[in-house]
């Protein structure tokens, strides 16, 4: 170990990242309150629907996970931006159906290893993240 080693100042530097997604999910009514109880102090609900629908906003740094988070809710849910998480959605969807139709023998997308997953890396909104996408 070097002599000028400070492990206050390496764990700082390893604990920090930055929220390189920035997610938009829009939640239907019959999930939307759950979410107000148990995600609303790390997620911001930036719409109310007319239907009981919302919409939220949320930093990560771990597209994974947003996929994850994404699919827990099934038809409740619909991922709205960005572009690669629609597109990691929809793509996971689409397997889970093929699976589920038997039609997955020989589709290497869907028996291709997953990933080990990480903790979810999940940032409070931020002015930025709040700011409706232009």
């Amino acid at each position: 170990m070097p002599n000028d080693f400070d492990a206050r100042e390496y764990l700082q530097r390893a604990m920090q990242y930055e929220t390189t997604h920035r997610i938009v999910v829009r939640l239907d009514a019959r999930v939307a309150q759950s979410v107000r109880e148990w995600d609303s102090n790390w997620l911001e609900i930036t719409e109310d629907g007319d239907d009981g629908s919302i919409v939220v906003r949320f930093g990560t740094a771990n597209l994974d996970w947003a996929v994850g988070w994404v699919l827990g809710y099934g038809g409740a849910a619909k991922a709205l931006e960005p572009p690669e998480l629609v597109d990691r959605v929809r793509t996971a969807a689409e397997n889970v159906l093929q699976r589920y139709n038997g039609n997955d023998a020989n589709r290497p997308d869907v028996n291709r290893q997953v990933p080990d997953k990480q903790a979810p890396e999940v940032h409070s909104p931020t002015a930025e993240t709040a700011s409706p996408a232009s």
